[in-house]
């Protein structure tokens, strides 16, 4: 256990920061339904995550007020992700803090060879985490524009099918999975392939992650043809449980953005821009 706040005779007081334990999903819950009006998913996936590793949690008082975690993709990547604090426990620094000491373990291990570089995404209009990343080494590497389109009753089961790998050859240094981004090597696309379900809609190609314990939904969209929209749009109803869904959009395809507005995905934000900032430390 790693005591990260001031020394004090009452050590339940101060924040410190340990291995997640089965015993925090009850607080981890209660942040998660407090986070983007409760549609967060970190209480889904919180049981693979502590199964997986590298998941920490920041206690004070003897409750769990944030988590984070680092997860180990392929080509020696450290991933930072799941970063979460209490709403009632911001502004005191203990965000900063439990970035730090995840940021300290993955730095370790890179120092031991056992990862190359440490990777994060975040929305383009989240200061505090560029500021951070920036103050700690990190440099942006890759941008990609996440859409949104709220879900609607009309479904269309869509077809399974399989990504053909000269498709791969499109994207750039990184294929995204959701918000995660995975390395555009032979060793990323076996890993991403064994972690995602793949459709096909008229002749436009997309696919998600296959995790069942999700209801919301980040779709990937692979190839596209307009005739399809009908069909697309259709499909993501039939596979989304959520109110909506997001839709990543690489950079090859962003010519095609101006479309999907006109036919009802949206920018959370303005001005509307490659949003997605994927960073690498060193």
């Amino acid at each position: 256990m790693t005591n990260t706040g001031s020394s004090s005779p009452n050590i339940s007081n101060s924040p410190r920061i340990r291995k997640a334990r089965p015993s925090d999903l009850r607080d981890i819950a209660e942040i998660s339904d407090l986070t983007w009006g409760g549609e967060d998913y970190l209480k889904d996936v919180f049981p693979f995550w502590l199964k997986e590793g590298g998941l920490y949690a920041l206690t004070f008082g003897g409750k769990t007020v944030g988590v984070g975690k680092l997860t180990l993709f392929p080509g020696k990547v450290g991933w930072l992700e799941g970063l979460r604090i209490h709403p009632a426990y911001q502004g005191k620094g203990y965000g900063k803090m439990l970035a730090g000491y995840v940021f300290a373990q993955g730095s370790e291990m890179i120092k031991s060879r056992k990862l190359r570089h440490l990777e994060f995404s975040t929305y383009y209009m989240n200061r505090e985490s560029i500021d951070i990343a920036g103050k700690a080494g990190f440099r942006l590497c890759e941008t990609f524009t996440v859409i949104f389109r709220k879900r609607r009753k009309t479904v269309i089961e869509p077809e399974r099918t399989l990504i053909p790998p000269m498709m791969f050859s499109r994207f750039g240094e990184h294929i995204p999975l959701g918000w995660h981004h995975i390395k555009n090597t032979p060793e990323g696309i076996r890993y991403l392939k064994s972690r995602i379900r793949t459709y096909i809609a008229g002749k436009s190609i997309f696919f998600d992650e296959r995790n069942p314990k999700r209801k919301d939904r980040a779709f990937t969209l692979v190839s596209f043809r307009k005739a399809d929209i009908i069909e697309l749009i259709r499909s993501f109803n039939a596979l989304c449980e959520a109110p909506g869904y997001e839709l990543v959009i690489p950079s090859y395809l962003k010519r095609h953005i101006p479309f999907l507005i006109e036919n009802g995905f949206f920018f959370w934000d303005k001005p509307p821009a490659e949003n997605v900032l994927v960073f690498r430390y060193p």
